[in-house]
């Protein structure tokens, strides 16, 4: 686990997490938001060298296309607050900062399923690629 200082997502955060291993041998495409703080010289070698391809969202375009902001983050919102209320049912007390990773990690689980992730491609028309998803999210493209 990782972070940053201003706890963004950046360059150097971003070349920490990207390995081999989860290219699997195979071309891979990367989306990313086109911010210049999240590119590298050291992100794009390793890129280039393991057949990554990085693809950046269209400006101002990443609340309507981002699968995180669209789905899956609304999805582990509820799932929060289910284990929230579980473990405070459980345990007969309110969650304390000593008890955050665990219930965070539950739901968390719960959320980031592979279904949940596939969602929000399709709902974004990322993938399966659909130039017209005829989603109200695009609208304000």
């Amino acid at each position: 686990m990782s972070y940053s200082e201003n706890g963004w997502t950046d360059g150097e955060l971003a070349a920490e997490w990207i390995t081999k291993e989860k290219a699997n041998d195979e071309t891979q495409v990367l989306l990313m938001d086109g911010h210049s703080s999240h590119y590298t010289p050291e992100l794009l070698a390793f890129a280039k060298a393991n057949n990554i391809i990085i693809l950046g969202y269209p400006p101002h375009c990443t609340h309507a296309l981002q699968g995180l902001d669209v789905v899956c983050f609304a999805v582990m919102n509820e799932a929060w607050k289910e284990e929230i209320d579980a473990f405070e049912t459980l345990n007969r007390c309110k969650i304390g900062k000593e008890h955050f990773t665990e219930v965070f990690g539950k739901g968390f689980l719960k959320a980031f399923t592979t279904p949940t992730i596939l969602s929000a491609f399709k709902k974004t028309g990322i993938y399966p690629f659909n130039p017209k998803p005829g989603s109200q999210i695009h609208q304000g493209i």
